[in-house]
């Protein structure tokens, strides 16, 4: 099985929520993988919406 991986950008357009959005559940701890410091963040599909199911976020138009 394959997984999807995506940059902010597209995993904004995954889950139908704003960038800054993204940002706002980083902070409450979704996962993601860096390379380093400075480089950009990427994120596994799955690995993101089970995170979202676990903490109780729910889907209405975006999830929140």
């Amino acid at each position: 099985m394959k997984k999807q991986i995506v940059n902010l950008k597209d995993l904004s357009e995954v889950l139908g929520c704003s960038k800054s959005h993204i940002y706002t559940l980083i902070s409450r701890g979704m996962p993601y993988h860096q390379l380093d410091p400075r480089a950009n963040r990427y994120f596994v599909v799955d690995e993101v919406i089970e995170w979202l199911k676990t903490t109780g976020l729910k889907q209405v138009t975006t999830w929140r």
